[in-house]
């Protein structure tokens, strides 16, 4: 369909007429062009970063003088409840409502979308933005530019679904209830994932005692410490290095051409597969290998897997292998340590490499490049971990796998939340499920079209509906 066919042309779902946003909106402009001077000041000024996909956040906003605000402010105003769709950068075809009350500017990056309020809804037209449907038309409109943009003449040619408002009103406040609730359970999984930050400083600097509950700080019962290389810790701790209780090995080269009956195709794990605490399987590839290999490069139920490197969070991140997939490789990317259960637990393990003492010494003792890191064999196996007894190392797993389980679980209700969320896009957004409509309210939304009709002549399409 093309972006500039007509109303009459073309119809979407029950006789829904496709309009451009030209004709529904009051306001299609994008912010300054030009780059602010000052760096500091009472008024924030927003960028492409500040809108995320179906939320604006700020919190890296910059902050301008009032004097320069006013000039900027003057060539673009902002309105509360205004879409806000990136228009360049990395984050282009993002969009937002934004829910900022107070006045702030906005650069070139980010263009206003500004409904006439009688024919459209602005949370409608943002949801369809945000659909499968509207992210795909939006990726085909930059499609062949050598850079990642939306012009202003594009983004008001663009055309969106326009069914009556009382309809627009229903879809939108069904799908936006939903939007919350996954703001709800994201923000809920950000509190538990800071609660278990807070548990790990506390058990890897005080432990747990033989009653089950946390020693005393070491400024309060100095006698219960010891100075090591780690700083202070409990006197019962040892610390050794990674290689002491545990066998560290890289896995398989990809690329290699392997030929002959000796040859044979195996699942193996990638870096993207191994995330921060946990395995994402929803895409694993194969690779060949020698069957005289497969033994040196298998997986076993307990191994844990770290990183190699990369950005610099992917650093050394890993998790636990649970035996998921049998027989499973791993790349020459990712480290495999099989722990010596003798001295330490697997999940200990792996949540001392998550904790800031992994962090700290990864990040100290890897090879940087400019946004890069990375750390070989040998660095590794040199890491220094805390070795409680193993009764205390059972202390801390269990006490950290209640918080995963709690974060598994608001995952798990996230993802349905989204597939629910995507599936009604693609039931209500087309007409092919309808929303009940109050007919007190489709008289009135009838009235208001009826008006929407003298000043835009899109909106006479709906009299036929």
């Amino acid at each position: 369909m093309s972006e500039t066919t007509s109303v009459g042309e073309s119809r979407c779902g029950p006789g829904w007429p496709m309009v451009k946003l030209a004709d529904i909106a009051t306001k299609i402009q994008d912010g300054t062009h030009f780059s602010p001077h000052s760096t500091s000041g009472p008024y924030r000024y927003l960028t492409s970063k500040n809108v995320r996909f179906g939320r604006m956040d700020i919190n890296d906003s910059g902050w301008i003088s009032d004097k320069e605000h006013r000039e900027i402010f003057s060539r673009c105003a902002v309105r509360f409840g205004d879409v806000l769709l990136t228009k360049d950068g990395a984050n282009t075809g993002n969009a937002a409502l934004n829910s900022l009350t107070e006045q702030f500017s906005l650069l070139s990056s980010v263009a206003v979308i500004r409904t006439d309020d009688v024919s459209a809804h602005s949370p409608f037209i943002l949801q369809y933005l945000l659909s499968p449907q509207g992210q795909q038309r939006l990726k085909d409109l930059m499609a062949g530019n050598a850079i990642t943009r939306l012009t202003l003449e594009k983004i008001k040619a663009f055309t969106v679904p326009l069914p009556p408002m009382s309809r627009q009103r229903g879809i939108a406040q069904i799908l936006t209830t939903l939007d919350n609730l996954i703001e709800k359970t994201e923000n809920l999984i950000s509190k538990y994932r800071a609660v278990k930050q807070g548990m790990m400083h506390d058990l890897f600097t005080r432990g747990v005692d033989a009653h089950g509950k946390l020693r005393l700080p070491q400024s309060e019962a100095p006698d219960l410490y010891k100075k090591s290389e780690l700083g202070w810790i409990p006197k019962e701790w040892n610390v050794r290095s990674l290689s002491d209780v545990g066998e560290v090995s890289g896995g398989v080269t990809l690329g290699r051409e392997l030929a002959g009956t000796q040859v044979i195709q195996l699942s193996y794990l990638r870096v993207a597969n191994v995330q921060d605490g946990y395995l994402d399987l929803s895409e694993v590839k194969t690779v060949s290998v020698l069957k005289s290999e497969v033994d040196r490069y298998a997986l076993h139920a307990g191994d844990v897997l770290m990183t190699e490197g990369g950005d610099f969070d992917k650093l050394g991140r890993g998790t636990v292998w649970r035996g998921q997939i049998v027989p499973c490789l791993h790349q020459n990317h990712i480290f495999r340590v099989r722990p010596s259960t003798d001295l330490i637990l697997p999940d200990f393990l792996a949540s001392v490499t998550a904790s800031s003492i992994g962090k700290r010494y990864f990040l100290i003792s890897s090879k940087q490049t400019t946004n890069l890191a990375s750390i070989n064999s040998t660095q590794l196996k040199k890491f220094r971990v805390p070795v409680p007894c193993l009764d205390e190392q059972t202390q801390f797993v269990s006490r950290l796998s209640a918080i995963d389980n709690c974060i598994d679980d608001e995952h798990s209700g996230l993802e349905k939340l989204r597939c629910l969320k995507s599936g009604l896009m693609q039931d209500l957004l087309t007409g092919r499920v309808q929303v009940r409509v109050d007919e007190e309210e489709q008289a009135d939304s009838n009235a208001r079209l009826s008006t929407a009709s003298i000043l835009h002549p899109c909106t006479r399409a709906h009299r036929r509906l």
